[in-house]
């Protein structure tokens, strides 16, 4: 539940399918009726995939920082995003946040109907900014 199943099955049954796809990578205790469910699979095959899609959705609670979320926006996906944890601080300008079910469509639509926008707004730290900004708050 609370890597976002019920959210998951929510786009499954309501997203519109006459222009959106869906994939959902990895376990889910929910079985998928309209969307391309697609096992775990290794790292280099999730980038390859990540690359072939557009958006990436993200339902996680209380996520401090999501490895997944950072290759996705790493590999150029803007974000929808479940507005709780590291999430927001994670994707700032390169995505969407959404709280309901109503939220989760709406957000799909708004990066789906201006998408350059949204990817041009992804910024990722280097490892090296990183690490300086950890360096930073220990020295205060």
């Amino acid at each position: 539940r609370r890597k976002g199943a019920p959210f998951y099955e929510y786009l499954d049954k309501n997203l519109d399918y006459s222009r959106f796809e869906f994939t959902f990578l990895g376990n889910c205790p929910y079985t998928f009726i309209n969307a391309t469910h697609i096992k775990p699979v290794p790292s280099l095959e999730v980038a390859t995939l990540l690359k072939s899609h557009d958006i990436y959705i993200t339902a996680s609670e209380h996520d401090p920082c999501s490895n997944a979320l950072i290759e996705a926006l790493t590999c150029g996906l803007p974000a929808v995003y479940l507005n709780s944890g590291g999430h927001p601080e994670l994707v700032k300008s390169g995505g969407e946040k959404f709280m309901t079910e109503t939220d989760l469509i709406l957000a799909i639509e708004r990066i789906a109907n201006n998408y350059k926008h949204y990817q041009d707004n992804i910024k990722i730290l280097s490892l090296r900014e990183v690490v300086d900004k950890y360096l930073e708050v220990f020295f205060k």
